[in-house]
């Protein structure tokens, strides 16, 4: 799941039998939830990068797999460092 927007209930988070895994487009635990990527920009972070997790029915709660960080760019805005997190 990358960018759906919307908490999946148990019953289908239960289907598969591995779990569902998420990709966030921020360093969890922080900036949960809608507009990671902007919120970290409007806060002058100077890194952000992508969680791979576990999805539970929490928002982004689940357990952490997989973390990768990357510099942001002085002058990177939205579009820039979106492209950069999807190839990431």
């Amino acid at each position: 799941m990358v960018a759906f927007g919307q908490i999946l209930p148990k019953a289908l988070l239960e289907i598969p039998r591995n779990g569902c895994v998420n990709v966030h487009g921020s360093i969890l635990p922080k900036y949960r939830g809608a507009a990671p990527i902007q919120h970290a920009l409007i806060a002058g972070e100077k890194q952000t990068g992508i969680t791979t997790m576990l999805m539970d029915v929490g928002l982004d709660t689940g357990d952490i797999l997989l973390q990768e960080a990357i510099d942001i760019g002085p002058s990177e805005d939205y579009g820039d460092l979106s492209e950069r997190l999807a190839w990431l």
